[in-house]
């Protein structure tokens, strides 16, 4: 059985078989904090002998070799792949060098709430509930405005708890705050 790697620069993941979604979405296996990079932007289906790259209809597009490719396209080590702006490289790993990555995977470092511009990780939508919790709104008041769930509010409030590093109403005032969302009374 093959093993393959993918190198992002800084660290590299091991590509255990199964599929790896690419994308700034949470549910992603593979997270990467860019505005150029979809929610749900590509995948890698790993097989053991093979690995192939699929577009997931992003926005920004996949290019493979410098090549836009539609749809997807099997790779070979050593091809050079860019989501977005982020550029990888596919890399097969001799056994020896798998004893530096353990049997797992290592998981994509989560996008730091304190980098330059921490609410890039957010959807749109996303961005409306942070704005309105902000503001001191009650969740249901949340849900009423727009036209949903309390339900669905909790589950995006929940999202903004894992996305931003946040755990209660005041560590959302202070990211809101500190990004000027929120403008302190002067």
């Amino acid at each position: 059985m093959r093993q393959f790697l993918l190198d992002l620069g800084d660290h590299q993941v091991r590509l255990a078989p199964g599929v790896w979604r690419i994308g700034r979405d949470p549910v992603c296996e593979i997270r990467l904090a860019s505005e150029t990079v979809s929610r749900r932007h590509a995948r890698l289906r790993v097989s053991p002998d093979q690995v192939r790259l699929e577009d997931e209809g992003s926005r920004n597009g996949v290019r493979l070799n410098g090549e836009r490719i539609y749809g997807g396209a099997n790779l070979a080590p050593g091809d050079r792949f860019a989501v977005g702006s982020i550029e990888m490289r596919l890399v097969e790993a001799d056994a020896p060098d798998l004893r530096r990555f353990g049997t797992g995977t290592r998981p994509m470092p989560k996008p730091d709430a304190r980098s330059e511009e921490p609410l890039a990780v957010l959807s749109q939508r996303e961005r409306v509930v942070f704005d309105r919790l902000a503001h001191g709104r009650t969740q249901r008041e949340v849900a009423e405005e727009l036209g949903v769930s309390i339900k669905t509010v909790e589950t995006y409030r929940a999202r903004l708890g894992e996305k931003l590093g946040v755990r209660t109403r005041a560590d959302l005032v202070r990211v809101a705050l500190e990004t000027g969302v929120l403008k302190p009374d002067a």
